[in-house]
């Protein structure tokens, strides 16, 4: 079980990210890219799990804050790419 779980696709995947995740764990939504609507929601995991929800998006910020973040990311996550610190998940290869 993970403490954070990232996605992009929210609604599809709802359930399945609330399962993945250890008590005091944070789910991350990055998008709505599979729609906004969950059909059935059980709040039970969220009391039980103490677990907590944020949401986020770029296309409503303004270019400045988007360039800020890239400057940001680029400071902190690409050296730690290059000494392998960091390493990205390869989900699948076309």
């Amino acid at each position: 079980l993970f403490p954070y779980t990232t996605l992009f696709r929210s609604a599809p995947y709802w359930n399945q990210n609330l399962k993945s995740l250890k008590a005091g764990g944070k789910l991350i939504l990055i998008a709505a890219q599979g729609g906004f609507k969950v059909e059935e929601f059980n709040m039970l995991p969220f009391f039980t799990k103490h677990l907590q929800v944020m949401g986020t998006t770029l296309r409503s910020r303004d270019n400045d804050y988007k360039g800020k973040l890239i400057s940001d990311f680029s400071k902190a996550a690409l050296p730690a790419f290059a000494e392998k610190k960091l390493k990205p998940i390869i989900y699948k290869i076309f």
